[in-house]
């Protein structure tokens, strides 16, 4: 595993068999858990599953885009990510990002191979576009990869994208709302009909509340509703697949 602190120009190596600790962070190898103590930081990566908690007011604030990039806040190349809160929805974990004039890029919160499960907390993604862009670049959220991205017990997810030259999508692949926190996918970008703020399935099962907006569609995929769900508000398109919505 690599975490790459505030300022930092190298990231920090930890093996995961052994306890390390570092600037608002410490990792507890018997237990295999990743704490992020009011963290502020520019991302973390491994190989593996990453199990990590927060606690106060965490910050991955994406590094800048450097010609044609890959940005990612938190990614695992062989393993699901796992996020919960030690304290409820008190605790927060935020993503930054800001796309310049000089690369195209490709931004990611959060990228794993299998999962993404978000367990508790509130969990924020905000990228901000800045004056000169006029390059196409990419966004894509939340992505699971071979799995989906589960929101469950009463996390909350906000993804907030003002990005009007990006191909944007807010969540890719699957998105499994199974709990009670609230939901919202605000995205400002490029009208393009492969993108959406759920691009894949919407699945739910739980109460949340469920905010979806999108210039091109709020759901590009397939939609189940599952009976007792919360309410779902769509700004954009509902383009589905199988010309169908279910009700579970």
């Amino acid at each position: 595993m690599y975490i790459t602190e505030a300022g930092a120009s190298q990231p920090t190596a930890v093996n995961m068999a052994n306890d390390a600790n570092g600037t608002g962070w410490s990792y507890d190898a018997d237990e295999g858990v990743l704490l992020l103590d009011n963290f502020n930081g520019q991302g973390i990566t491994a190989d593996t599953d990453l199990n990590i908690k927060i606690k106060g007011d965490c910050t991955i604030a994406m590094p800048d885009a450097s010609e044609e990039s890959f940005i990612y806040g938190i990614t695992t190349t062989a393993g699901s990510v796992t996020i919960d809160a030690m304290n409820g929805s008190s605790d927060s974990l935020t993503f930054e990002a800001e796309a310049n004039p000089d690369s195209y890029a490709y931004f990611y919160a959060i990228d794993a191979s299998y999962d993404i499960n978000l367990e508790g907390g509130c969990i924020n993604f905000d990228l901000t576009e800045a004056a000169g862009v006029d390059i196409e670049y990419s966004i894509c959220g939340f992505v699971g990869t071979n799995g989906g991205t589960y929101i469950k017990n009463n996390a909350e997810l906000n993804v907030s994208l003002n990005a009007p030259h990006a191909t944007a999508s807010g969540i890719l692949r699957t998105l499994y709302a199974q709990g009670s926190g609230d939901i919202n996918i605000d995205i400002n970008s490029k009208d393009d009909y492969d993108t959406a703020a759920v691009n894949g399935w919407l699945v739910t099962s739980g109460t949340s509340q469920i905010s979806l907006s999108h210039p091109s569609n709020s759901v590009r995929g397939q939609l189940r509703v599952g009976e007792g769900s919360g309410t779902i508000t769509f700004d954009g398109r509902i383009n589905l697949n199988d010309r169908t919505a279910a009700r579970q």
